[in-house]
């Protein structure tokens, strides 16, 4: 730990040495880990999905079905209270189709925490995405192609008058692929009707989507005939009276798995039905008090196995007080899991904020536990091997965020973590192999800081940046975890050199990280640049992006192949 800190020192006082004039965000953006991204922030960064955004902040690494924090992904995502994880996946896959950039108000990322509220699977973060009020008749749509047979269309739609409002999202996508055997083809489609209260509102959601895809495999292991098909639909509700909240969320989601030439031909059904309902008591001045229950059924069944079912029930508190000293505040709370099928755990949470003028200071410490999934322990597909005695893993995490403003001109934020995990839950494919299987490791530890930097070089350019370096080891055997880059991060370069014009030049890298569990072979490292930009004309628009620019081969930190360069141009009309 001393170590950790020493480190994080460094990189504070290199950053004052090269930008003496820069200042951290405010506690209201950095609050112990939390980054709130504002629709203003999202319209402005011209991206295509949200993942794009999420990349942006320091610590987050988000593709177009999956999101990590600090390197893991047990990461919650909620639209509007609903979950977008998807339950056949093996590794918190986010189905970020559900929604558009054009539609979302505000995006809520917490790192390294979120267990206490948000429940068992969150020990890495979680995000919460709220959609923008419905309003009026408004839509639009969009339709863009590029190389590799690349094809996307969207269309959205919203009708509100008085208390009612209803929105509708569907699309689809296609492409050939970068690989033999990468072809894809995904249809979309979504509904929410909201219903507002004198003193709240109530919503119903519906969604669906069909992935259907070839998968190539690792380098040096094709698999020339396998398919997969994911077919998940989702129901919501969310009710918000005064102080009370309750969600419920019923997911089914299918995947299907063939490869005629390994003599597989394996489905997974999963079920999922959960609902969680919170109240907020305010006693007295200086205390605020959040209570919550909620309950969570899953079912799943497959070619392979009996079915097999399992319930989780949970209650937790949350204490928010004041204290005596000006702009301290403390906070304290604690849930139990209660797991049919694992062991029962209690999870306690610690935070302690400090905002005063333009200092900001937090620290917090939180347990959270995570669930294996049955896509872990009981599906087999063409690389991965079934394993039904997982077992849960934990995760104590330990957050600091510091924050002091000096002008509007320039910012940066600092947050160390140290996550020491028990039983950690990974992927282990062995170097001369194909197919892995997960496991649970003996102990782990995460330890490590994220540094992000905003620089508004003029009213027409702009500068965006993160790093972050973390460290980690499985201490069964003492070595490096598999796929952990010690370093990563972003870059952007933003130009406006005109009304209604915008333009983005990118890089993203990452330092080599091992490959197997005993360090013998390397996934190299990568810096890939891009550029996107857009142009609008009236309630029309054009945009453009190309990534991997260079055509550099690269892998994913989990050994398989990235894409070489790749662009799309596109159309919009918003009305």
């Amino acid at each position: 730990m001393a170590r950790l800190i020493r480190r994080l020192g460094l990189m504070g006082l290199a950053l004052f040495w090269l930008c003496p004039q820069v200042w951290l965000t405010p506690l209201a953006r950095a609050d112990s880990g939390r980054v709130v991204i504002l629709a203003e922030e999202i319209a402005a960064a011209k991206v295509a999905k949200i993942h794009e955004i999420l990349s942006r902040v320091a610590g987050v690494s988000a593709s177009s079905s999956s999101v990590s924090i600090h390197g893991s992904y047990k990461v919650k995502v909620f639209l509007d209270g609903a979950s977008l994880t998807d339950p056949t996946s093996g590794y918190n896959a986010v189905t970020w189709d559900h929604l558009s950039p054009d539609n979302v108000a505000k995006i809520e990322v917490i790192l390294g925490a979120g267990g206490l509220i948000y429940g068992q699977d969150a020990s890495a973060g979680v995000i919460l995405i709220t959609s923008k009020e419905l309003e009026s008749f408004q839509g639009g749509v969009k339709a863009y192609g590029g190389d590799f047979g690349f094809f996307r269309a969207e269309a959205d739609l919203t009708v509100a008058k008085g208390l009612w409002g209803v929105s509708f999202l569907a699309g689809r996508e296609e492409m050939g692929g970068f690989e033999p055997n990468e072809d894809k083809l995904i249809y979309r489609g979504s509904v929410k009707i909201v219903r507002r209260l004198d003193e709240g509102s109530v919503s119903l959601s519906s969604a669906m989507i069909d992935d259907e895809r070839g998968l190539y495999g690792y380098p040096g292991f094709p698999t020339p005939n396998a398919r997969k098909r994911n077919r998940l639909f989702s129901l919501g509700q969310e009710l918000k009276w005064r102080e009370v909240t309750n969600n419920f969320t019923y997911q089914r989601g299918r995947v299907a798995n063939r490869d005629p030439s390994l003599g597989l031909d394996q489905y997974l059904l999963v079920t999922e039905a959960n609902d969680d309902l919170s109240m907020g008591l305010n006693p007295n001045s200086w205390l605020d008090l959040t209570l919550g229950t909620g309950f969570k059924k899953s079912w799943a069944e497959s070619s392979d196995f009996t079915p097999q079912s399992e319930y989780f029930w949970h209650v937790f508190s949350l204490a928010r007080m004041k204290t005596p000293i000006k702009g301290l505040g403390f906070s304290l709370g604690a849930r139990y899991n209660y797991n049919s099928n694992f062991k029962n755990n209690f999870n306690p949470e610690v935070n302690l904020a400090f905002d005063r003028g333009d200092w900001r200071l937090g620290l917090k410490y939180s347990r959270a536990a995570n669930t294996p999934s049955f896509q872990q322990r009981y599906n087999r597909s063409s690389s991965t091997l079934p394993n039904p005695n997982l077992d849960l893993e934990f995760a104590d995490n330990y957050t600091l965020s510091i924050a002091y403003r000096l002008t509007d001109r320039m910012s940066w934020r600092l947050n160390g973590f140290y996550n020491r995990i028990s039983g950690r839950i990974t992927y282990d494919r062995p170097a001369n192999a194909g197919v892995g299987q997960y496991r649970n490791l003996g102990q782990a530890t995460y330890e490590g800081g994220d540094l992000g930097f905003d620089w508004s070089l003029t009213e027409k350019v702009d500068l965006k940046a993160n790093v972050t370096y973390a460290r980690a080891i499985d201490h069964d055997l003492g070595k490096t975890l598999t796929g952990r880059s010690r370093l990563s991060g972003t870059s952007e370069l933003g130009f406006r050199p005109f009304p209604d014009f915008s333009a983005f030049l990118t890089v993203e890298y990452r330092t080599a990280a091992w490959g197997d569990r005993m360090n013998t072979t390397k996934i190299p490292g990568y810096a890939l640049y891009g550029a996107r930009a857009e142009w609008k004309i009236g309630p029309a628009s054009v945009f453009f992006n190309i990534e991997n620019i260079l055509n550099r081969r690269w892998l994913y930190s989990d050994g398989l192949n990235g894409p070489p360069r790749n662009f799309y141009l596109g159309l919009g009309y918003r009305f």
